[in-house]
Formats: C-alpha cells, structure tokens, sequence
C-alpha cells in the first residue's frame, strides 16, 4: 500500500502465467481504487485470463501476451517465466535485449539443451544431497532465488532449497552448508563482481564442508577450474541478465531429473494436493480505511 500514492502516476505491471490468481487481478482493481492516473501492463501467458481480458477491455492498460506454447500446463513455471522476463527485459531495456540480441541468447540455450542429451546423467549428476543452495550477484541472485524454487515445487519439498548472494551468504545463511548439500555458484561476467563469486567459491571448496560445490560460468578460470564446473556453450561476451536465461537452462532441467528421480510426478508434484497449479482458497479481504 505504500506504493499507491493517489498524487502521483503509477505504472502497475503485473506477471502472471494463468492470469486468473486472485491476489493479481485484486492488486489491479486495489491500485484503480486508489490512484486516479493508473496504468496497467500485464504480462501474461494466457488470452483466456483475467488479467488479459480485463487489460483489453480498459483504457488505461496495454497487455502484453505471451505465445501460446509458454502456458505451462505442468506444475512448475518454465518457458513462461523466461519469455516473461525476456518480454519485460525488451520493453524497459531495448538496447540490451532485442530481437538482434537475444538471438544470441536462443543459440546459446538451444546449446546447452543439446549439450544435454538425454539428461540421462544429470546437470549436476546424482547424489543423496539433502539441501541445495543457489548463489549468485546482483540480478543473477534473482536467477538463483528462481532456481530454488524450481527444485522446491518439483520435488515436493524433498530436496531443501536455498538462495542467497556470494556476499551475503558468508553472513550467516553459510551455516546450513553440510555433507548433504549441493552449493551451485552463479558466476558473473562482470569482472569486478566476478572476483567475489570467485572469492567465496574458493572458500566453499576450501572449506570442505559440502558435499558438492559447482560452478557455471561463461569463462574457466583456475578457480572454476579446482573444482566441479560447468562453462557456458562458446557465444559472445554475455551480460548478466542474458546470462541468467543460460543458468535457469540448467537450474530448470535440474529440477526436472530431480523430480523425476525421487518418483514425483513433475507436473502434478504435490501429491497431498494441497499446492496447485494456480491457487486455491485464497480470500481477497476488501480495503477499509
């Protein structure tokens, strides 16, 4: 509520994969009632939802809808969360990602998924790791919170999942790290940043404590390299927010062979029922002053 300031112009802009969750299509009615100059960008994934339908029918919003193929009919969010963040990368960031750029992006995931093969072995291989952690700067720390939650909705919670930056993860969240844990580190391209990603998964693996600590990267580098790795198909010089769709290629296929190898059912994963797909029971309380 802090954010509606009746004296000022808002730009509302609202992600949802369905459409139809009600805390999405409430924030829009509750920002209408509050702001008078009030302007909607919806991006979503289906022309049957609430959040399009009411968008079009509505001179202060603009919706911008997905293709069809992106409407995730499993559980977990995949190709909607990518083309969504790609989507609202090309209107607010034009000269970062385009369609001249980003086609260096596709390459570079369509690498990785054939890199892959049958994914028979595992992106990160198999073991009775407990807990996963995901690490990464700046904006990729948003990759790796996304990451996280991939292997939590596809494993039912079995596997444990966690997300922080490499600075910040030393304060504190480090405690967690046990003989059962799988660390992965999201390393920047920007040299600068870099050199703390690299700082701190030298003392992982220094440390000794995890039963695993991996690296993705673009480049090696004789860090990357004492260790478990993983480098990035040969491309361009890549940004970190192009980079961050080539890391969830992974963190996605992870979560995928993981559910699949604790016996889930990747698109139904929840077998108690009570997490779906879009959710359930929510009660949208109306606003008293």
């Amino acid at each position: 509520m802090d954010y509606l300031n009746p004296a000022h112009p808002l730009l509302l802009i609202s992600f949802g994969r369905s459409g139809n969750s009600p805390e999405s299509v409430a924030a829009v009615e509750l920002a209408n009632q509050f702001v008078p100059e009030c302007y909607h960008l919806p991006i979503t994934c289906n022309e049957a939802g609430a959040l399009y339908q009411n968008a079009i029918n509505s001179d202060n919003a603009f919706a911008l809808l997905m293709p069809a193929e992106t409407h995730d009919r499993g559980f977990a969010m995949t190709s909607s969360i990518t083309t969504m963040m790609a989507s609202c990368l090309a209107v607010f960031a034009p000269e970062t990602i385009n369609s001249q750029s980003f086609r260096d992006v596709a390459d570079r995931c369509q690498a990785i998924l054939t890199s892959l093969g049958d994914f028979s072995e595992g992106v990160f291989g198999y073991a009775p790791w407990k807990r996963i952690v995901y690490l990464g700067s700046g904006g990729l720390q948003g990759a790796a919170r996304e990451s996280a939650l991939k292997v939590l909705e596809l494993t039912a919670g079995k596997l444990a999942a966690f997300y922080d930056s490499p600075t910040g993860f030393r304060h504190g969240p480090k405690s967690l790290v046990d003989d059962e844990t799988l660390v992965v580190v999201f390393v920047s391209s920007h040299p600068y940043t870099r050199q703390y990603d690299l700082d701190l998964l030298a003392e992982l693996r220094r440390d000794n404590q995890a039963m695993r600590v991996i690296a993705i990267a673009a480049e090696s580098s004789d860090i990357v390299a004492a260790g478990p790795h993983i480098i990035l198909p040969p491309s361009r010089h890549f940004i970190d927010v192009e980079q961050a769709f080539c890391f969830l290629m992974y963190a996605q296929t992870f979560a995928l062979m993981q559910s699949l190898h604790m016996g889930n059912t990747p698109d139904t994963p929840s077998a108690s029922g009570t997490v779906n797909r879009v959710v359930q029971g929510v009660i949208i309380h109306p606003w008293q002053a």
